[in-house]
């Protein structure tokens, strides 16, 4: 932070970027990516000491994904529960995207894609009848998936009871990362 002070006596404070660079994966193998590697990727976050740092390092590319994002789940997450998602949404992000460039998301597609998700998980009702392994892997990076739902997981035992996602949200949290990580890796490849 630096503490900019004018002759009129009046201060003002500029924040500036205070992260270390990102790593650069290099483009995605040709294979899924493995835990090992999803949650390497998916740690490259840490060097972010502050949200709106990881929000800023997003881009433009990435801000409009963020908003998208908010967008494809307007109507089935409230405000707070959006911001919940979106560590996550910049997580996937960090870890399929390599810094510096701006893929062309397809948002029309990412929107009937999420609607085929939600109802897909809600007409096998996720993990009680065993559909949770075909779930994950099909999605273009299952282990990207998996680590990301495990947030999500993390996120509902440690938030404060009136602050935390409505049990009825994991769902929609589920759909809109598995969208999201197929859109990106989609995108990155082409």
């Amino acid at each position: 932070m630096l503490r900019l002070e004018r002759p009129d006596g009046f201060r003002r404070i500029v924040t500036t970027m205070s992260h270390a660079p990102l790593p650069d994966f290099g483009p995605l193998p040709a294979e899924p990516l493995t835990i090992e590697q999803a949650m390497e990727r998916m740690d490259a976050v840490a060097v972010f000491t502050d949200m709106m740092d990881a929000v800023m390092a997003l881009g433009p590319a990435g801000r409009r994904m963020m908003d998208g994002m908010h967008l494809l789940t307007s109507g089935s997450l409230t405000e707070n529960e959006f911001t919940v998602l979106m560590p996550l949404i910049m997580q996937a992000w960090f870890a399929l995207v390599p810094p510096g460039s701006a893929p062309d998301l397809r948002y029309g597609a990412m929107t009937v894609a999420f609607r085929v998700e939600l109802e897909r998980i809600e007409n096998s009702r996720l993990g009680v009848d065993g559909e949770t392994g075909d779930y994950f892997r099909d999605s273009r990076q299952p282990a990207i998936l998996k680590v990301l739902v495990g947030g999500v997981i993390h996120i509902a035992e440690v938030e404060p009871e009136e602050t935390r996602p409505r049990l009825d949200s994991f769902a929609i949290y589920v759909a809109a990362l598995k969208t999201l990580v197929n859109e990106l890796d989609f995108a990155v490849r082409r």
